[in-house]
């Protein structure tokens, strides 16, 4: 499940396998969504054979700065009606050095290591 949200760039995602549902699509594989900059889109679930996307954002693409929010009321609403709880996804182990320099000194991005 995700969230209605957007993010700071263009984004595409392709379904490889299973789908994705939301209120009102379901999304098989073979599926190809673009998102513009400024689109929301969410909530939805992966079908019942679960899902695998191909997702591409043009910018930095993560969470945190990189995306923003949708309605918070929406995503509530989603999590009752199936039955869910929503749960923060802990920080990656790993992530490359210019993600590290941008949260270490907050907006902006330093493109070298020192």
């Amino acid at each position: 499940m995700t969230p209605h949200h957007g993010h700071h760039g263009d984004h595409v995602n392709f379904i490889l396998r299973g789908e994705i549902r939301s209120r009102e699509h379901v999304c098989p594989a073979g599926t190809h969504i673009m998102l513009e900059y400024g689109d929301l889109f969410g909530p939805w679930v992966a079908g019942p054979e679960g899902a695998e996307l191909y997702g591409f954002v043009a910018a930095e693409g993560g969470s945190g700065g990189s995306a923003y929010p949708g309605d918070a009321n929406l995503w509530s609403r989603w999590l009752e009606e199936h039955g869910a709880v929503s749960v923060p996804v802990p920080m990656p182990m790993r992530m490359p050095p210019w993600w590290l320099a941008k949260l270490a000194s907050g907006n902006v991005t330093n493109w070298v290591e020192e």
